[in-house]
């Protein structure tokens, strides 16, 4: 009976402790409450700082806690924004297999081979070799024979050795690629042109099959990615395009990274411990994809990636001002440029066809304006050769003047009456033009700009916006446009053969603009005398010597004819701006001949907390 009443009493208590535990702890004159504000009051000053302290530190962990939470504080994982797009059905435009021999518009393609594969050298701004998979190599013939001895020790990352069986089924798949469509590149041209033989598992042969000919710039045509011959036997010009392809979607290199599953959200790259050339400091590199801007920018911002390129002017201005960011900006990229194409085609028959108007449209642009609307993201382009190279040559005849633009129209019959808003040919017809470009945001700028300047001197434009692939497919393969702003990647090496001899015209090849130049020339060549396009003669002979002086006399002469015939117009040279958080250190952007060279440094990336 006693045992039950003691339990009887014990759940009483218990009752009445939470009955009265207002009274207890606020309310009654003896309660916690009262009791502890009489010690904080006695115990003044020195309470408040205690409890100063302790907020200080409350605070302090909880924002802490928050920034560990968003920022993903990791010392060894990198995580860069890409914004991809969306593909037909709306959903994340993926990425769906990656192989560094066919060319893509498609950066972070890019930006991952260049993690993954290597090629046995590079050539830089300056037109010097670094030596990547290359140990050293020897001149044994004035640029016709080449021997390379390769390093050692490298791995695959599957394990197996680099030899100089690799590269030469890499070559041999590269020049089957030629006879592909859709495979063709300058680099399967080059390779056409070589024999390689293998001499040892570390030693190679390269050698012109005509040794009557030179390329001049026989390091850059071939500075391709190496690719593992026991992973690209069966692959030719046909099946090296399909997604299924072990070596496509599961790419195997020699660089610092290894790949992992393609077609996700992210892609991940885990760190190459068994790197001939060091372990990089993060072990993972991860890429993030986004559809739009607006998101990456945001995630920028809060911390959730690290990095982000392809932004807009305005972006960059607005993400200057974000206290843990750093803006980086690359050397001007002399070796690409942005440029208005004019479509000079047989099918096409628009009043661009006409010299005298593409001259008036070159005179009419006011590029200064243009290149301070794109805020630090490029330089004013002159011609088809930079000025850093040795064989430039000023040649640029038609800038900003509003009044010849006027006199050029005049001449080419297209007037404008009082009253009118556009200029007419003699049979009333408005000099109207298509202006097809990439949809975005600075090119919506170089739009708006081109198409008032346009405008003031009677020509009407009509904007065409669309992706990239839709630009390709639709308006440059089969060549339906009149005006096309794009941009294009050359040689460091003033060699312009690609893009403006006329063999170079039509799909697959790089002639954009159809072009075949007016003035011509006269060439024997077997015994028999003909006449051909001037440009055509001047570029052959360009790439047919070693000498710089003679060279530089026909690159001289091709530039004054094409500045003056204009199949383009030349607008600017692209400065790239890499926007990353300042915690990520030893990140240089120096020295870039394209956008994923950012990367050729990575492995002394590092994180600071």
């Amino acid at each position: 009976m006693g045992f039950f009443l003691t339990i009887e009493r014990f759940f009483i208590r218990i009752r009445d402790l939470f009955w009265d535990y207002p009274g207890i702890l606020f309310l009654n004159e003896n309660s916690v409450a009262r009791g502890l504000r009489t010690i904080y009051l006695r115990a003044r000053p020195f309470s408040h700082a205690f409890i100063s302290f302790l907020i200080f530190v409350l605070i302090s962990g909880a924002v802490f806690a928050d920034v560990a939470t968003i920022l993903r504080i990791n010392k060894t994982t990198f995580i860069e924004g890409v914004i991809v797009g969306q593909d037909e059905e709306g959903e994340l435009q993926k990425v769906l297999s990656i192989n560094p021999l066919i060319i893509t518009n498609i950066q972070v393609k890019r930006d991952i081979a260049e993690l993954v594969y290597e090629p046995l050298f590079r050539v830089n701004q300056q037109n010097a070799i670094e030596l990547v998979l290359v140990d050293n190599y020897a001149d044994l013939g004035e640029g016709k024979t080449y021997r390379f001895k390769l390093k050692e020790n490298v791995k695959w990352h599957d394990g197996e050795d680099f030899t100089s069986d690799d590269v030469v089924a890499t070559f041999k798949l590269l020049q089957s690629l030629e006879y592909g469509n859709q495979t063709s590149s300058v680099y399967s041209k080059a390779a056409e042109k070589v024999n390689v033989e293998k001499i040892d598992d570390y030693r190679l042969e390269f050698s012109l099959k005509d040794q009557d000919s030179v390329i001049p710039n026989f390091f850059e045509m071939i500075s391709f990615k190496i690719l593992p011959q026991h992973l690209i036997e069966n692959l030719n010009s046909t099946n090296i395009l399909y997604p299924d392809e072990k070596i496509n979607n599961s790419p195997v290199g020699t660089g610092p990274f290894k790949v992992g599953p393609l077609n996700l959200e992210r892609i991940v790259l885990d760190r190459n411990n068994e790197y001939y050339g060091g372990r990089a400091n993060f072990h993972k590199l991860i890429f993030r994809l986004y559809k739009e801007h607006t998101q990456a920018v945001n995630d920028l911002k809060t911390g959730q990636i690290h990095a982000l390129i392809g932004v807009s002017s305005d972006d960059i201005q607005e993400l200057g001002t974000v206290p843990n960011l750093s803006i980086q900006k690359s050397n001007v990229i002399y070796n690409q440029y942005w440029g208005i194409y004019f479509n000079l085609s047989e099918q096409n028959e628009s009043a661009v066809k006409q010299e005298k108007v593409r001259q008036a449209i070159s005179s009419a642009i006011n590029k200064e304006l243009l290149i301070e609307a794109l805020v630090g993201s490029a330089v004013k382009a002159t011609g088809p050769i930079p000025k850093t190279s040795f064989a430039f040559k000023e040649s640029e005849k038609y800038i900003y003047s509003v009044s010849s633009a006027q006199t050029l129209l005049d001449e080419a019959g297209w007037t404008m009456s009082e009253g009118q808003d556009f200029r007419t040919n003699k049979d009333g017809e408005v000099l109207e033009l298509n202006f097809v470009y990439v949809e975005n945001v600075d090119r919506d700028k170089v739009m708006t700009l081109v198409k008032r300047d346009l405008e003031e001197v009677g020509i009407k434009m009509n904007p065409i916006a669309k992706t990239i692939a839709e630009i390709n497919n639709d308006h440059v393969l089969p060549a339906i446009f009149d005006m096309l702003l794009y941009g294009v990647s050359t040689f460091i090496d003033p060699d312009r053969y690609e893009l403006f001899h006329s063999s170079q015209i039509g799909y697959p090849n790089l002639n954009i603009s159809s072009y075949k130049s007016a003035e011509e020339t006269t060439r024997i060549q077997k015994g028999k005398t003909e006449r051909i396009p001037e440009v055509d003669y001047l570029l052959e002979r360009g790439r047919s010597f070693l000498d710089e002086e003679a060279r530089r006399t026909e690159y001289v002469k091709f530039q004054g004819i094409v500045m003056t015939e204009l199949p383009v117009v030349y607008l600017y040279h692209p400065v790239y701006t890499y926007i990353i958080n300042r915690r990520v250190k030893a990140v240089g952007l120096k020295n870039l001949v394209t956008l994923e060279d950012r990367f050729n440094r990575v492995t002394k990336w590092h994180m600071e907390v």
